[in-house]
């Protein structure tokens, strides 16, 4: 909620932090601040300019009124032409009561940029509509099933060791719109901050060290948009004009106001927000790769298996959900691999699908040591993969994969793919999913029956259950805690830096 204490009045030219008594809210600048730079139009700028033609309090002229009013009727034409976007929204992370009836977006829907960053100008359109495709949105959850699971690829007793299941379509409850939702969080690799406040004259930052906080904030003529730093993460949210008018006050953001500084966006801080966003966007992900042999159920044994040893229908596998390259030389992506002196083999399985880079850790053509029998060079690198993927091979329905047989405490996720048959003909396959229980479900869920065909649906099914489930397991507990520790040195960083920096500046 908004706070209404208010303390004396001071000077507005004081270097005194902020505080709700401020009737304008003085601005710290840099005396070293360098002109800014031009920033390249990118898509969605045209919708941009609807907010920040209302940042000034000044008369527009006829021209800029028919403008605006044209940016207007654009954005309602395009909300009109993606009503299904809508339908069922999601709730957002940060909530300002002072806003209703904004109409949100569908996180399951959201798959598109272009057409988020073009729905990210000003939320209210002449009062007709009111547009929040800013903001944050909850992930929904669903919940494993507690019916009873018929025989799959994993023994069942796993689950009282910490393990959920997933068999087939009644493994899942599926109660949320989490089934329909291509990638899991897709949004969180938009560059919000890159192409609305990176290099915007009329965004400023709110800083307070005591806290660990940097907000970001871009106000229009009745509501602002925010980008909020602390240590439980960064979110988007939109604020009402109440609160923009003191954002210092406004205690989801801040406990104590007067520990807060403004600051202009000056290229040196507006660099280092931007370089913070970049390095939290994902672009690649890695996943190990282990061949199972019938029969066989020990782990040094499993990651000691050669390429020879293994059967075409596995080779046949990797090559519908990837691509064989040679690693010398190879300049994409490389998850960790030697691409120079070729310690980690001659060559590895790549793929891409929507926008991501995949470089697979596949254990039979990571090159054994001399005299190792346990495959160390190959856990080394299979064992810091978050999912990993399963090849096993069955003598009959009770020859099943065990994960508790891997030792390393960072695989979390284990995708167990069972051909019908280890020829090259083979054509069906079986599918069971195992997760730490602190991880929650993720999609595309299996299907009724589990089984796939090798086909280009088995394809992105699988890739997009490798991503996906990595990208849930970065919600839970453990890897949440270590982003929360990343996050928390980054803003410290940049408080430390640009705190001090500017507040030194005007005592001087």
């Amino acid at each position: 909620m908004f706070k209404s204490k208010f303390s004396k009045k001071r000077n507005s030219t004081s270097s005194e932090p902020l505080t709700c008594s401020d009737s304008k809210i003085p601005t710290i600048s840099s005396p070293t601040e360098k002109p800014k730079k031009k920033r390249k139009a990118s898509v969605g700028s045209v919708f941009k300019g609807i907010g920040e033609a209302l940042t000034f309090e000044k008369e527009k002229t006829a021209e800029e009124k028919a403008k605006e009013e044209q940016e207007n009727l654009m954005v309602l034409q395009l909300f009109k032409q993606n009503l299904e976007c809508f339908e069922k929204s999601s709730e957002p992370v940060l909530v300002c009561e002072s806003l209703t009836g904004y109409k949100r977006m569908n996180k399951a829907k959201i798959t598109k940029r272009d057409l988020v960053f073009a729905m990210c100008g000003e939320p209210v359109y002449k009062g007709t509509i009111k547009i929040d495709c800013w903001s944050t949105l909850k992930m929904p959850i669903d919940s494993y099933s507690t019916k009873q699971k018929r025989k799959c690829l994993i023994p069942l007793d796993i689950e009282k060791d910490g393990y959920c299941i997933e068999c087939d379509e009644s493994s899942i409850e599926q109660k949320t719109e989490l089934k329909n939702m291509t990638i899991v969080d897709f949004e969180s690799e938009f560059p919000f901050y890159k192409e609305f406040f990176y290099r915007n004259p009329n965004v400023k930052h709110y800083l307070s060290k005591e806290e660990n906080v940097i907000c970001s904030i871009q106000r229009f003529k009745e509501v602002s948009r925010c980008i909020l730093r602390n240590n439980k993460g960064v979110i988007r949210c939109l604020i009402g004009k109440e609160e923009s008018e003191k954002p210092q006050c406004y205690d989801k953001f801040f406990n104590e106001p007067k520990n807060v500084i403004c600051l202009d966006n000056t290229p040196e801080l507006d660099d280092a927000l931007f370089e913070m966003e970049n390095k939290s966007i994902i672009t690649h992900f890695k996943f190990g790769v282990i061949y199972v042999k019938p029969n066989q159920n020990d782990e040094n044994k499993i990651f000691t298996t050669s390429a020879k040893d293994c059967s075409p229908a596995f080779w046949k596998f990797l090559d519908l959900i990837g691509n064989k390259i040679e690693l010398n030389g190879w300049t994409g992506y490389r998850g960790g691999l030697d691409v120079k002196s070729g310690s980690t083999g001659t060559h590895s399985y790549i793929s891409h699908t929507h926008n991501f880079e995949i470089m697979f850790h596949v254990s039979p053509l990571i090159p054994l040591l001399q005299d190792d029998g346990q495959g160390l060079e190959r856990k080394r690198h299979v064992g810091n993969d978050v999912v990993v993927l399963i090849f096993k091979e069955q003598s009959n329905q009770n020859d099943t994969f065990d994960p508790r047989i891997l030792t390393s405490h960072f695989n979390s996720i284990f995708i167990v793919v069972t051909p019908d048959k280890p020829t090259i003909d083979n054509i069906h396959y079986k599918v069971t999913v195992c997760a730490k229980a602190e991880i929650n479900s993720f999609p595309p869920y299996l299907n009724e029956t589990g089984t796939y065909f090798h086909d280009d649906i088995f394809r992105d099914f699988i890739l997009r259950k490798l991503i996906n489930g990595e990208r849930t397991a970065m919600f839970s507990p453990t890897f949440r805690l270590n982003y929360k520790k990343t996050i928390k040195e980054e803003i410290k960083n940049i408080n430390e830096q640009f705190y001090k920096q500017d507040l030194f500046a005007v005592l001087k």
